[in-house]
């Protein structure tokens, strides 16, 4: 009290610029460039700008592959090879992503996830640049590979960053990690006719190489998550205390690096964990089918080609509003993902059963509409049902099997459908195969639900009782995904 009568009658002596000088010195909160204020805050502030590069990841990686059907008719014409040699082109990347997937989660951990995700944009860039001065087709073939390998660096350390970075918005925010593959979609063949048009397919994939390179600005933005303050542990999970700028991990979990090397294998432990990836192979093939054939389905009906490239531009539309929107709800609580899950694989094998029905265009398109809404939700939300399942130490690992089961069906989902096509000359097989993979994922699907159930013993939406004396775990919910 002292001090401050002191400070008074100073300020009264010396008049109004010692009471400004007063004012300009009260202590301010300070600033420390390591440890901003909202570097940790999940669910709002820089995780935005983290799920903006890896929705880019999505639009310049997969989504950038999902369009090289435009670019395939250039080779193949170029090369002068028959559709089987030509069409490895196109499956190369996926297998390559599929197979290196596996691995990249513990690499991720060992050497950090913004390191791996930058090399693999620079690589991606690099080998759609290399792929300009081919001039043998093998040349090609392994440029393909390492657009794959690229991948899978990309992919698995985005969807690790959503999910370190979202707990309360994780949904809306797997949603909009997804959405990059739908932009992709739209943005990529328009963009590569034009520039095929004007500077041939060398290059325009010299073009489409650099437009990748940004995939290195996008990964930056990966900021690792930093400790929280000892008060606010009730917020923090092992994942967020991983000493990302050492490459490192705290193995809070108790394990021994020994573990941590193999929990890539250690999770497929988990029966609901392993089911939901036949789920999502079954699912993606499905996809692939549908997809890979629908406008030869509408020429097939007597439609033209622009008709035909109309329904995947119907479906992609309708994919991007549903995926935007449905993690609103879902993080909200106003429906389960279970439930919203179960819906969007009925509304798929729906649209597949029903596709060869008519061949009136009206009926096709409302098949595309009811498809994209059904995938548009289905995709991102699979992701979260299988984070439900999973420790936070095992996300990693978990991501990584997701990429690779998801690239490795759709790297073969086209070829069984073309397959199924040669042997009985008619797409009405083919989509009703489609079909009836969209309902087998659902009876599985179905089945992890109850597992999950039984393990966890707790009624859906409701609460997990806290230990005695636990304060920090005290009215925490179970997923909403169970």
């Amino acid at each position: 009290m002292q001090r401050y009568f002191r400070e008074t009658r100073t300020s009264s002596l010396a008049g109004k610029m010692t009471r400004r000088r007063w004012s300009y010195r009260r202590p301010r909160r300070a600033l420390d460039p390591v440890h901003p204020p909202e570097a940790g805050a999940a669910d709002g502030g820089w995780a935005w700008m983290v799920c903006l590069g890896a929705s880019l990841g999505h639009m310049l990686t997969p989504g950038y592959l999902a369009s090289q059907g435009v670019l395939y008719i250039e080779w193949k014409e170029h090369f002068d090879t028959s559709a089987t040699t030509s069409s490895w082109i196109l499956t190369l990347p996926w297998l390559a992503s599929s197979l290196f997937s596996l691995i990249m989660g513990p690499v991720a951990q060992r050497f950090g996830i913004r390191r791996l995700s930058i090399v693999g944009g620079a690589v991606a860039g690099v080998s759609t640049i290399l792929g300009s001065f081919a001039t043998e087709i093998w040349q090609l073939y392994l440029c393909g590979i390492s657009s794959g390998i690229a991948m899978s660096m990309i992919l698995p350390s985005g969807n690790i960053m959503i999910a370190k970075y979202f707990k309360k918005r994780y949904a809306l925010a797997n949603g909009l990690n997804l959405l990059g593959v739908n932009v992709g979609q739209m943005v990529f063949p328009p963009l590569i006719r034009l520039l095929i048009a004007n500077y041939g397919w060398k290059g325009a994939m010299f073009i489409l190489g650099a437009f990748q390179m940004n995939l290195i600005a996008a990964s930056a933005l990966f900021r690792p998550l930093k400790a929280r303050p000892a008060n606010d542990l009730r917020r923090q999970t092992s994942l967020e205390m991983e000493a990302m700028r050492n490459g490192g991990s705290t193995g809070s979990e108790g394990q021994d690096g020994a573990e941590e090397n193999f929990l890539f294998l250690k999770v497929l432990t988990r029966a609901p964990f392993t089911l939901s990836l036949v789920v999502i192979s079954l699912y993606a093939m499905a996809w692939m089918i549908y997809l890979s054939h629908l406008p030869s389905r509408a020429k097939e009906a007597g439609w033209s080609e622009d008709q035909g490239a109309m329904l995947l531009t119907i479906f992609a539309i309708i994919a991007i509003v549903t995926r935007t929107t449905h993690g609103w709800f879902v993080d909200r609580g106003y429906i389960g993902s279970f439930p919203l899950e179960f819906g969007a694989l009925s509304g798929a094998a729906l649209a597949s059963f029903l596709n060869p029905v008519s061949d009136s265009y009206g009926f096709l398109v409302g098949c595309s509409v009811l498809l994209g809404a059904s995938l548009g939700v289905g995709s991102p939300l699979i992701i979260v049902i299988i984070k439900g399942l999973v420790s936070d130490a095992e996300i990693p690992a978990s991501m990584s099997w997701i990429v690779a089961a998801f690239a490795c069906s759709q790297g073969t989902g086209s070829v069984v459908a073309g397959k199924i096509y040669d042997l009985t000359g008619s797409y009405v097989a083919t989509y009703l195969t489609g079909g009836g993979f969209f309902a087998a994922s659902l009876s599985l699907l179905v089945l992890v639900f109850i597992l999950k159930r039984r393990q966890t013993g707790v009624p859906i939406g409701r609460k997990v009782p806290a230990p005695p004396g636990d304060p920090e775990v005290q009215g925490q919910i179970t997923q909403s995904c169970i």
